[in-house]
């Protein structure tokens, strides 16, 4: 077979028109000489091809100042003035001399050079030739901005070259250093993963079903204010008792009619001049006015003695209440100075006197509003009422908010009551009640625990409340002997204790076949489900926080 070059040509022309490189298969003819001419005017061709090909491309760029081209190099990082040296030097250094000195040779000049004749020269690409030769055309596409004439068959020689040409350079992806920041970066995640995989990730959610008992309670307990704690056996819990005492008088109006006869009343203050020594007066003492009408006191009273210093007297005085000593309106006086008729005719007459500061009032004969029955009795429930719900408020204000109060668990008694059937100006009468108010609190948790604790008696040590409902029907204050007893309607469900974070540090590493024995293996247990994830994971993780516990 002759022997055959393969001469490969990569333009810089932009992408849009650079050339197609064709690939020259030329079989050997004749000799060496006359083969090698061939190749150069073939070669000659093809930049014939290419000159044409590039005078239809756009106007090149104008040339790039040295300035400017040595600041955008100065910009390479050091891999691409690297890439661009070893090409510069490769092209220049092995082939573009020979190539430039090959192509310089005029065709005219071949039959010289070569001692052949003209017509034995080399024919164009493209036309037929007169001896039978084999063509092919490759189209490759490359990249702009170098051009690049590699040779198939390379000598020994040119890879020595290149191997001296290439060297790694700082991080390039041939350089040791890279590797090994390469290498550290694949461990790093491969490790990573592996943490997540085993630390991060795995996780278990357990949930529990504890089976449920129903306990009911429809009985009466009591709360004592003389107990300071839960007692089981008596059903007792401990309570407070408050109390508040208080009078108060309301008016109410008079609708009825009746024929009255009233005598006047009034105040005065009773006078001492006459020595040192107290004076006693008896209940009914009468004090005359100037105009003759006579007032009598109710009670007996005491008179102080008179204070005398340097033989002078000052009179000392007390206050009295008078009532006149007949009917009618005659004796509703304005103030006056009264004296004692029963002194009268012995020096006292003129040491001892009174004077009123007010009116007389109240005289009064004939018809006028009175209160019928009815009326005191409305008027009495009222005035209880209203004192029983102040003090009720009252009493409010001062219980603690954890004490629970009940319908029931308060007593209103009465202590004093009365009418004033006398009617004022405005024709009303007043009613006046004093009375005092009770009532019984008690903690409604302590309530609960007693419940629980007599449910815990019946099913067993362990059993705790799940759901309850508590409802309170009737209850009775005795505020005597400081009891309330309260009948109560209880229903509950129950579970055993159950102790989650206990639980859930007793699990903690444990394998899935383990941990469903250990669950069920809990009192009080009806149903439970594991989860692990993900799917590969087989234990239980040893972190506490990654484990969830669900109880129902």
């Amino acid at each position: 077979m002759p022997q055959e070059k393969h001469i490969k040509v990569f333009d810089i022309a932009p992408k849009k028109s650079r050339i197609e490189p064709v690939l020259v298969k030329i079989e050997k003819k004749e000799t060496p000489e006359i083969k090698e001419i061939k190749e150069i005017k073939e070669i000659k061709e093809i930049r014939k091809v290419e000159t044409e090909q590039l005078k239809e491309q756009p106007k090149a760029q104008p040339v790039m100042e040295p300035a400017k081209e040595q600041e955008l190099i100065n910009e390479q990082t050091p891999q691409e003035q690297a890439g661009n040296e070893f090409l510069s030097k490769w092209f220049y250094k092995k082939k573009k001399p020979s190539i430039e000195g090959e192509i310089s040779i005029e065709e005219e000049d071949l039959p010289a050079q070569t001692g052949l004749p003209a017509q034995a020269g080399v024919e164009k690409v493209g036309k037929k030739p007169q001896e039978p030769v084999k063509k092919e055309i490759v189209k490759e596409i490359i990249k702009p901005k170098k051009a690049e004439i590699e040779i198939e068959d390379e000598t020994d020689e040119d890879e020595d070259f290149l191997k001296g040409e290439i060297k790694p350079s700082g991080m390039g992806m041939g350089s040791k250093i890279f590797k090994y920041v390469l290498i550290i970066v694949i461990l790093s995640a491969v490790g990573g993963g592996a943490y997540a995989a085993l630390k991060i990730l795995p996780k278990a959610e357990i949930k529990i079903t504890m089976k449920k008992t129903a306990w009911n309670f429809n009985s009466s307990v009591s709360a004592s204010k003389n107990i300071g704690e839960i007692s089981v056996a008596n059903k007792q819990i401990p309570a407070n008792f408050f109390s508040e005492r208080k009078n108060v008088s309301l008016s109410y109006p008079a609708t009825g009619r009746k024929n009255v006869e009233k005598k006047a009343e009034g105040e005065i203050t009773i006078y001492n001049a006459y020595s040192s020594q107290a004076q006693s007066l008896v209940a009914n003492t009468r004090f005359e006015s100037p105009d003759g009408k006579i007032f009598r006191i109710q009670e007996k009273i005491t008179v102080p003695g008179a204070k005398v210093e340097n033989g002078k007297i000052t009179p000392s005085g007390i206050k009295a209440k008078v009532i006149a000593d007949k009917v009618g309106a005659e004796y509703n006086i304005g103030p006056a100075q009264f004296t004692i008729p029963g002194f009268k005719g012995s020096p006292k007459y003129d040491g001892f006197y009174a004077r009123s500061e007010s009116a007389m009032s109240g005289g009064f004969v004939g018809e006028m509003a009175f209160p019928s029955e009815t009326e005191l009795a409305e008027a009495k429930e009222k005035t209880k009422t209203a004192l029983e719900e102040s003090l009720g408020v009252f009493i409010a204000s001062q219980i603690p908010s954890d004490f629970k109060i009940i319908e029931g668990a308060r007593q209103f008694s009465v202590i004093k009551e009365s009418a004033n059937l006398e009617v004022n100006q405005e024709g009303n009468f007043t009613y006046f009640v004093e009375g005092e108010l009770t009532v019984a609190g008690f903690k409604e948790a302590d309530l609960l625990a007693l419940l629980n604790d007599l449910a815990e008696k019946e099913l067993g040590a362990g059993f705790k409340p799940k759901e309850k409902l508590l409802e309170y029907k009737t209850a009775n204050l005795d505020a005597q002997s400081g009891r309330l007893n309260l009948s109560v309607d209880y229903k509950g469900t129950f579970w055993q204790s159950f102790d989650a974070e206990q639980f859930k540090n007793s699990v903690l590493n444990k394998r899935e076949t383990d941990l469903k024995a250990f669950v069920f293996s809990v009192n009080g247990v009806e149903r439970a489900s594991v989860s692990l994830w993900p799917f590969w994971v087989k234990r239980v993780p040893d972190n506490v926080n990654k484990v969830k516990i669900e109880v129902e």
